[in-house]
């Protein structure tokens, strides 16, 4: 009796600690864009490329001397258009940083998402890394009509912590 009750007990130890919590994920009102850019190619498409960084959690600072380090979050995020205007993709660099303020920086993770929005578009190949103090990522979107590859899309990312928490 007492085997099966310690058991029962440890089933539903594993049960309970097994069932995954996950934050919530920011709104996209906790997100600062820090700039914009615009690429535009020859057919008229282009990109509008934006970076943000999640507002600062400044619950974590208590005092500055005594801080080891900061965690920062940024994303650059770039939204292919057609030359008329429609959206074709997105594509979204995620990294998370810590740093010590006038010290040092570090990409802790580095994720990426996508979203396509025209379906002659899709994700041919995507990586991502973190890179000392940056969030890296290489993606290829291609264009198909008929099965064949029409137009090619390179997207190289990156997003930089320096060492006073600032994104670039």
């Amino acid at each position: 009796m007492k085997k099966l009750l310690v058991l029962c007990l440890m089933i539903g130890v594993i049960a309970v600690n097994s069932v995954p919590v996950f934050a919530d994920a920011p709104a996209e009102d906790d997100w600062s864009e820090i700039s914009q850019t615009v690429k535009t190619f020859d057919d008229g498409s282009y990109m509008v490329v934006t970076l943000l960084e999640l507002s600062d959690d400044l619950s974590q600072i208590s005092d500055t001397e005594t801080v080891s380090s900061v965690s920062k979050s940024g994303k650059k995020t770039v939204n292919h258009y057609s030359d008329n205007g429609d959206l074709l993709w997105t594509y979204v660099l995620y990294g998370k940083f810590s740093y010590v303020y006038g010290k040092s920086s570090v990409c802790t993770s580095s994720t990426s998402s996508n979203n396509i929005a025209d379906s002659s578009w899709s994700l041919k190949s995507n990586k991502t890394w973190p890179d000392n103090d940056s969030a890296k990522a290489s993606a290829v979107f291609v264009k198909k009509v008929l099965f064949v590859t029409t137009k090619t899309c390179n997207v190289e990312l990156n997003i930089k912590c320096d060492i006073y928490g600032n994104l670039s």
